[in-house]
């Protein structure tokens, strides 16, 4: 009975359901750097560090043919993407008009930087 339950596809769909909620907590990290462009919020060594294990596990996962590693993993991939763009645009290195900050904003929904605003009236 026991065995059952706890068979690898439930271990590995229950890993998978919690490695991805605990992705989304950066959410709040998102949504802060959106509203103050304070590169100190993002902490772009962890983020790369977490973009690489990702790529390992991806591997991993690819050469054992397994979906509950590879899923959890490549929802990993695009957040440390989303990190890494918000690290560019708050050095200035991204443009406020680039499509994915414009999508973070309106699905953010928090107070937008006021440059963003600025820059939106002088064009």
């Amino acid at each position: 009975m026991c065995s059952e339950v706890l068979s690898p596809t439930v271990i590995g769909a229950i890993a998978a359901i919690l490695d991805t909620a605990s992705y989304t907590t950066s959410v709040d990290t998102i949504k802060e750097t959106l509203q103050t462009k304070n590169i100190s919020i993002i902490n772009l060594v962890m983020a790369l560090i977490s973009g690489f294990n990702s790529v390992s596990w991806i591997i991993y996962s690819l050469l054992l043919d397994d979906f509950y590693i590879l899923i959890p993993s490549t929802a990993n991939i695009l957040v440390v993407a989303v990190h890494i763009c918000l690290f560019l645009w708050t050095v200035d290195k991204i443009e406020s008009s680039n499509w994915l900050i414009r999508l973070l904003h309106r699905h953010c929904r928090g107070k937008v930087h006021v440059e963003v605003l600025t820059r939106k009236r002088q064009k």
